[in-house]
């Protein structure tokens, strides 16, 4: 009786030590910029019903990489693969099975090469 309760026990506080918290809307994924070669970085941001990445140098936006509805999949929105001097890699992850999407961007301009 007395292991069938220290187990019990043990199994509590593993469980509330390990708990996520329930309210998950007031988290924000990225609330600190990805940092790129050359002084480059991602920034997320959102709105009211958008979430976005934006390729940024110090405090100039150079571009919309892509937005999507929140709520969706961080990794859909995209991360950095590859992290070269003058490009990087964004990939987009859908998850089930499908492939990934990536795209080899410029940064001096955000457009794709």
């Amino acid at each position: 009786m007395r292991r069938l309760l220290l187990f019990l026990f043990t199994l509590l506080i593993g469980t509330v030590a390990t708990a996520q918290p329930g309210n998950t809307k007031d988290y924000n994924a990225y609330d600190f910029d990805t940092t790129l070669q050359g002084g480059y970085s991602i920034s997320f941001q959102t709105d009211d019903s958008l979430q976005y990445l934006y390729l940024k140098k110090g405090r100039r936006t150079i571009a919309e990489l892509s937005s999507m509805s929140k709520g969706l999949p961080y990794k859909n929105l995209g991360y950095i693969g590859v992290d070269c001097t003058r490009y990087f890699v964004l990939v987009h992850s859908f998850g089930f099975g499908n492939p990934h999407y990536i795209e080899l961007i410029k940064k001096v301009n955000g457009k794709m090469f």
